[in-house]
């Protein structure tokens, strides 16, 4: 870093990239030399009849040893310095335009060699161990293969990423993202767009490859500046509705994980039960060419011709098939799956929505813009007694509310809630899902609130997907979100991830390190316990790492998109009449939070601790080896059920000492 620049263009590359690749390159070419010598001495080559292959062979086993030792050569230029000294590699560039004509060289005569050794030209068997040098020129064909491919990966579009970089940087996402459009509406197309904006607001102006961010990322983790705020861990428990009260209730949560999980389908089940026994009891209930055979007793959409989602599902939340009321796995943009059904384990009418688990599900979760949701608290008897609360607006992610109103408008459509409560009355009305299904089950809630208003919902492992003061006063009476560990999902937001780039940004400034050493101590330090040291132990001022900027053009950057070091959430009184309709731009883009009332269940030593946190606890990304581990259900569900187990037994021992 900055990223390479050779033959009139930028490339993907940084000059402290060439270490590894260049003494694995040098290290096989040697290897291809010594295979090569070794084929000679098995085989005597001048006792073939003719020795002019011996010639061809010998020449690219030359060319092989130069590049060697020009590959070990580079690898030693781009290994001086730290990752911001690049003056100290600046004989990188040209070592890069001495292998070139080498390479061009032996590309050239390895087809020569190849004509021959092929007999292309209709020579006679020359030798015989002619298999041999086959095979010794096929492996170099490899090796050339190789280099190309190196070539191609780090090859850079843009050119100079300083020109115009705004529109550049847009451009360039929109054409990566070009594939996903064919045949796409226009509904797609425009999400597709808005997704480029994204990821060009949060990359302008800036000059990462992909190894320094892999570097600030080990250096992050092995921070000694970084600090858990813990300010925002709630010291009691706060006023809540009986059913959210935990530990009492953690066996109700613990059943509706167990629904949030099965509405994965047949994927999730044969991960959650590993072994022949549950696959063969998924196997038993298929029903093959069950829309043919007209046996559809219960309204199912989208699902495949055995039924392999609806099965397992049924499986896996230990239901009968005529629990279930209506299933949707039609999985769409802004169209997600969902199932309808009783428990009358928890004597409840459940809708349950699925998490991401597509490429389609993806596009949605991205769709970050916002957009307004009207709000009635004359409707809500909690919220009335609420003096600083007014009927408005309340900003919600666009893509999850998009899915929401999918939902609604299905049960709507096919009165499946009304029907249910015929047979049923004194049911409870609950929603629950996991990751993407948790935040549109959160704003599902919101819409059917008005209509329902005793509704509850269960919030797994939830995005951000609301921000005001109205919309969570609203969430905290009606959601309860279970948060696990240091799990990315809920502290994944644009801010958050801004906040981790700059975090990047002053290690990388803090270290005298190179990079190679970076990566190598790094891995090492995240798997084994070492002395190893990454940090400098004059890098501890603050101000001092903070005077430079690895941003370019930093000032003109954030005026445009908004990248401030902490860009400030909108509220209601920021906008007026005339903006409550408009896309809001990149400059002025929201901090969603998760919903409701937030659980956070951390294991310390063994043992289960259970918080209850404020959404700013969540506003950074914690680097650990759990991030994505305590994302999954399988995760969630162990910490819960030790959680509960744990609760059990110090019941047991209040009620013995009694």
């Amino acid at each position: 870093m900055p990223s390479l620049k050779a033959f009139g263009r930028r490339w993907n590359i940084a000059s402290d990239d060439f270490v590894f690749p260049e003494i694995s390159e040098g290290f096989i070419r040697l290897a291809w030399v010594a295979v090569t010598c070794g084929i000679f001495a098995y085989h005597n080559p001048f006792n073939c009849k003719s020795i002019s292959w011996f010639i061809y062979v010998m020449i690219l086993v030359g060319l092989n040893i130069i590049t060697a030792i020009l590959c070990f050569t580079l690898a030693a230029f781009s290994a001086r310095g730290s990752i911001l000294e690049s003056d100290a590699r600046k004989h990188v560039t040209t070592m890069i335009y001495v292998r070139l004509p080498v390479l061009l060289i032996e590309f050239i005569w390895t087809v020569f060699t190849t004509a021959f050794v092929f007999r292309v030209f209709g020579e006679e068997d020359f030798c015989y161990f002619i298999y041999g040098m086959r095979v010794t020129v096929l492996l170099e064909w490899v090796l050339i293969f190789s280099v190309f491919f190196g070539v191609f990966v780090v090859f850079n579009p843009h050119g100079d990423r300083r020109i115009d970089p705004a529109m550049i940087e847009t451009n360039y996402w929109r054409k990566r993202l070009r594939l996903c459009k064919v045949g796409a509406d226009s509904e797609m197309r425009n999400a597709l767009d808005d997704i480029a904006t994204l990821m060009a607001s949060f990359f302008v102006g800036h000059d990462f490859v992909l190894s320094d961010i892999v570097s600030g990322l080990l250096l992050v983790v092995h921070s000694p500046h970084t600090v858990v705020n813990e300010s925002k861990v709630l010291s009691a428990r706060p006023p809540m509705p009986f059913w959210m009260l935990l530990p009492e209730n953690l066996a109700t949560v613990s059943r509706f994980l167990d629904l949030a999980t099965a509405v994965y389908g047949w994927p999730s089940y044969m991960f959650n039960n590993l072994g022949c026994m549950p696959w063969i009891r998924l196997f038993r209930r298929l029903q093959c060419c069950r829309t043919c055979r007209g046996e559809e007793l219960v309204s199912i959409e989208s699902d495949n011709c055995c039924s392999c989602h609806t099965s397992a599902f049924i499986l896996e939340s230990a239901l009968e098939h005529t629990d279930l009321a209506f299933v949707s796995f039609r999985n769409k943009l802004y169209l997600t799956p969902f199932v309808v059904l009783t428990d009358h384990q928890t004597h409840s009418i459940v809708i349950t929505i699925r998490g991401s688990a597509s490429i389609m599900d993806l596009i949605t979760d991205l769709s970050l813009n916002s957009e307004l949701f009207s709000v009635n608290v004359d409707s809500d008897p909690i919220l009335r007694q609420d003096t600083t609360l007014d009927n408005g607006e309340v900003r919600v992610h666009r893509g999850m509310l998009n899915a929401a109103s999918y939902v609604n408008e299905t049960l709507k459509a096919n009165r499946v809630l009304e029907d249910l409560l015929v047979l049923n009355p004194n049911y409870q009305i609950v929603v629950c899902g996991h990751s993407l299904g948790a935040g549109i089950g959160a704003l599902l809630t919101l819409l059917l609130k008005q209509q329902y208003p005793n509704i509850r919902c269960y919030s797994f492992s939830p995005p951000g997907c609301v921000i005001s003061k109205n919309g969570m006063k609203e969430m905290e009476n009606h959601v309860l979100s279970v948060i696990v560990g240091d799990d990315l999902v809920p502290r994944i937001s644009y801010q958050s991830l801004f906040r981790l780039k700059k975090k990047i940004d002053r290690e990388v400034y803090s270290t005298s390190k190179a990079k190679y050493e970076i990566l190598i101590k790094g891995f090492f330090k995240l798997f084994f316990s070492s002395h190893w040291k990454l940090h400098d132990t004059d890098s501890t001022d603050t101000e001092t790492r903070d005077s430079r900027c690895l941003i370019e053009d930093g000032q003109s950057a954030r005026s445009s998109y908004g990248s401030s070091d902490d860009p400030p959430p909108i509220e209601e009184h920021e906008v007026d009449e005339n903006e409550k309709n408009e896309v809001i731009t990149d400059s002025f883009r929201v901090q969603l939070y998760p919903p409701g009332r937030l659980a956070h269940f951390s294991c310390i030593d063994d043992n289960i601790e259970l918080r209850w946190i404020e959404p700013e606890f969540l506003s950074d990304i914690q680097l650990t080896g759990s991030i994505v581990a305590d994302h999954f259900p399988y995760r969630m569900r162990r910490v819960i059920k030790k959680a509960s187990e744990d609760h059990t037994l110090n019941l047991t021992s209040v009620v013995s000492s009694g």
